[in-house]
């Protein structure tokens, strides 16, 4: 794999500043290009050099020849014509010598340099949980190869590391046995007093506690059906958690100090070591990772580490505004990864719009490259942004449905089955309100999965038919209660498994 960067002169915005605009890049030559990558304007790899856009850390793979060109989209969804020329240049990372220096801090640093050497923590996998008292070798977790616990603390960080206020964390991991949803303490890392910790919880989160006391909610949507690379990043108060390429939500916002890592073990039962994550590699660095960096380690543990191998779905995601998150109800996605037997991962954040043309922070467009596609792009996709917010706001149908349309094509072009992803029409408002603009919107909805072939549930016409007022919150025009969304689970479940 390696890295260009590519150059071309810089478009004249006709609503706005020239720098707010999305660059999207094709491949191909003029009349058969497709969509290659699609640059949100805030991405730190866009800059303006000049009379020039330049745009790094575009991941190609060797000895494939591009033909690269590249068009500009406005706030409106406007795309300009074809940039000519198009410059590229050669600035791929070295990444086994930025691999070299990701070491665990310890009083013997040779030891526990990660990469390329093999000297990472690799434990057996095993049917069930095996419990270690650290101060014997009785039931000692079966490591294979890599880091050498201290026999008598079990600790794998130092004293000093514990107060490092800035790392890079990165871990293959894997449940030992997958996930119910119902399984908590699943502690990755903590410090000895077994206070302070980071790990995977009920209802398909990840939580990090300090002192016991809760200062993220990360949503994870793991399941544990194949490993992951989990990523932690901390700068100061600023926390980006990842799974492989996914940016995952987070919740809660309270300062914490230092870095928890301390042990890799289980919460319950201290002090004995609980083997219930098997880890094929462990990553600590003092070093904040920029996005470009980050992404590139990412890959490189990922290929590392043949996590291609296995391609079976672990969520279904439910991606869209306040009725996905559930408003006074629980949201259809649980009902629905639980007929799936899979986890829920809840994409759903009230009061937002689809389209990227309002200025609206956290809409749809934008966020959902970052927070829904993932290697091996396997997982279920369910999109819920069907309007609500959109109407409200006055966007025209036409401009939801070819921003709708690009988002699908670009998540097939990606790699997504169209048969694991599922598009819903608008819900029913009361009294039948908005009817005309939901039906405008549904015909965007049909059209579009129709093109692209993948599955749709008429939410509208089923609440139509199946008691309309009757399925919203008392006093509540537009939000589904438990019933409404018992009805909107069973009818994704039924077009995903038709």
């Amino acid at each position: 794999m390696a890295t260009i960067k590519i150059v071309f002169p810089t478009p004249t915005d006709n609503i706005s500043d020239s720098a707010d605009l999305d660059i999207l890049i094709y491949n191909g030559t003029l009349g058969s290009e497709v969509l290659f990558e699609t640059i949100l304007k805030d991405d730190i790899r866009k800059s303006i050099v000049g009379s020039n856009i330049e745009i790094t850390g575009i991941e190609i793979t060797e000895a494939v020849e591009y033909n690269f060109s590249a068009k500009a989209r406005d706030e409106a969804g406007n795309l300009s014509v074809n940039f000519s020329p198009i410059t590229t240049h050669e600035v791929s990372l070295d990444i086994d010598s930025l691999m070299n220096l990701i070491n665990l801090q310890s009083d013997n640093v040779d030891k526990f340099t990660i990469i390329p050497t093999d000297k990472v923590s690799v434990w057996t996998e095993q049917n069930g949980t095996t419990t270690w008292n650290q101060a014997t070798d009785a039931n000692r977790p079966l490591r294979s190869n890599g880091i050498v616990f201290d026999q008598t603390n079990d600790f794998l960080a130092r004293s000093s590391d514990l107060t490092a206020t800035d790392y890079s964390f990165y871990c293959v991991v894997r449940y030992l046995a997958v996930n119910t949803g119902t399984t908590g303490n699943r502690a990755l890392f903590s410090n000895l007093a077994a206070t302070d910790w980071i790990g995977f919880q009920n209802g398909y989160i990840m939580t990090l506690n300090t002192a016991s006391v809760l200062k993220r909610t990360i949503s994870s949507g793991y399941k544990g059906n194949r490993h992951i690379v989990l990523g932690v990043r901390k700068s100061g108060n600023n926390f980006t958690f990842t799974i492989n390429d996914r940016v995952c939500i987070q919740s809660e916002h309270s300062t914490v100090a230092n870095t928890i890592f301390g042990r890799i073990n289980g919460i319950a039962g201290f002090p004995q070591f609980f083997a219930n994550m098997n880890v094929k590699s462990f990553c600590l660095s003092s070093t904040v990772f920029s996005d470009v960096q980050h992404r590139q380690i990412t890959d490189y543990l990922y290929n590392r580490y043949n996590l291609s191998s296995n391609t079976t779905a672990d969520n279904v995601i439910a991606f869209g505004d306040s009725n996905t998150v559930g408003i006074l109800s629980t949201s259809y996605v649980n009902s629905l990864a639980s007929s799936l037997g899979l986890a829920h991962l809840n994409l759903g954040i009230a009061g937002t719009v689809f389209v990227n043309t309002t200025g609206q922070t956290n809409n749809g467009y934008d966020r959902y490259e970052k927070q829904i596609v993932t290697k091996p792009y396997t997982d279920y996709i369910s999109i819920t942004y069907s309007g609500t917010n959109d109407i409200l706001y006055g966007i025209p149908a036409s401009v939801y449905g070819t921003q709708m349309n690009s988002m699908i094509a670009d998540l097939i072009s990606k790699g997504y089955n169209p048969a694991r992803i599922c598009i819903s029409s608008p819900a029913y408002q009361r009294s039948g309100g908005n009817a005309a603009e939901l039906d405008n919107y549904r015909s965007q909805i049909v059209s579009i999965a129709l093109t692209h072939g993948i599955k749709y549930f008429d939410l509208l016409q089923a609440m139509r038919d199946g008691g309309g007022d009757a399925l919203l919150n008392s006093g509540d025009n537009v939000h589904l209660n438990n019933t409404g969304q018992t009805l909107w689970a069973n009818g994704v479940y039924a077009a995903f498994t038709s």
